[in-house]
């Protein structure tokens, strides 16, 4: 059984578009690949993943 949706959950998934999602994904990353001139999917998702790695590093050493 699955439970209902609250209110906001609804309102969220109105705005959401399940059947281009994927669509939308690519085009953000060929978009930035262009900008940042990445030849390969691979090298932006590893620069992807790095940044954020960097960022939550960064994070924690802001907290102490």
């Amino acid at each position: 059984m699955v439970r209902k949706l609250k209110l906001h959950e609804k309102k969220l998934l109105r705005k959401t578009d399940f059947m281009q999602w994927e669509v939308d994904q690519q085009g953000r990353q060929s978009e930035q690949m262009r900008k940042y001139h990445v030849t390969k999917r691979e090298h932006y998702s590893l620069y992807n993943r790095l940044a954020a790695e960097v960022g939550s590093y960064i994070q924690v050493l802001f907290i102490y």
